[in-house]
């Protein structure tokens, strides 16, 4: 387990306008000052021989500390009618809170796990107004080394379902940036569930 604390100087930070394509644009912001902290903690118990069980997870708390007044509001011809403060917010784009649980089993040739993943809610916007939500993400796995076969080395047959319970949740955000307040910039929804399957040797 750790903990750790950091100050931040002179961040700069872009806050996105527009939805991307001819009208993307952008105004530098130097958030002058901003602090984190957080902890990170992991255990591993191994009851039977070949049986692992982990479990991890990690707070981070990052806010900026700086009064700065960013546009919130604008009229029909762009002029801005309103201010947001930045200061308290939190950093866009990254959860607070991820917790991660695996449980695997060996035997001989044979090895087959799953872990779960949780991630909190992300912020969307530099002002906090708009958020991704939490979720959860589950995979499954297994694999078999048969070892040597004929002139083949250390053949290896694996198979992995990625998504097990096909969670719909957000993957990827803030390609084209994050806006200052809404939510007119990019996500990407994650991936469905996905079935892989491999074999590996050499000779």
């Amino acid at each position: 387990m750790d903990g750790y604390h950091s100050d931040n100087h002179n961040r700069l930070i872009s806050g996105a306008t527009g939805i991307g394509g001819a009208d993307q644009g952008a105004s530098l912001l130097n958030t002058r000052r901003a602090s984190q902290w957080g902890v990170d903690g992991v255990v591993t118990l191994v009851p039977i021989h070949g049986l692992a069980i982990t479990n991890s997870v990690s707070y981070n708390h990052f806010t900026y500390g700086h009064n700065l007044p960013i546009c919130n509001a604008t009229d029909d011809d762009g002029n801005c009618t309103g201010y947001g403060n930045l200061k308290g917010k939190k950093m866009a784009g990254y959860p607070s809170v991820m917790y991660k649980a695996n449980i695997s089993y060996t035997w001989h040739g044979a090895s087959t796990w799953m872990d779960v993943n949780y991630y909190s809610k992300r912020q969307y916007s530099l002002l906090n107004d708009t958020h991704v939500p939490a979720y959860w993400l589950a995979n499954l796995g297994a694999s078999y080394d048969f070892g040597d076969v004929g002139p083949l080395k250390g053949v290896k047959a694996s198979f992995m379902v990625y998504n097990l319970f096909n969670a719909k949740y957000i993957a990827m955000m803030g390609e084209n940036g994050f806006p200052a307040t809404g939510d007119m910039q990019s996500l990407e929804r994650g991936a469905v569930r996905e079935y892989f399957g491999t074999i590996k040797a050499s000779y």
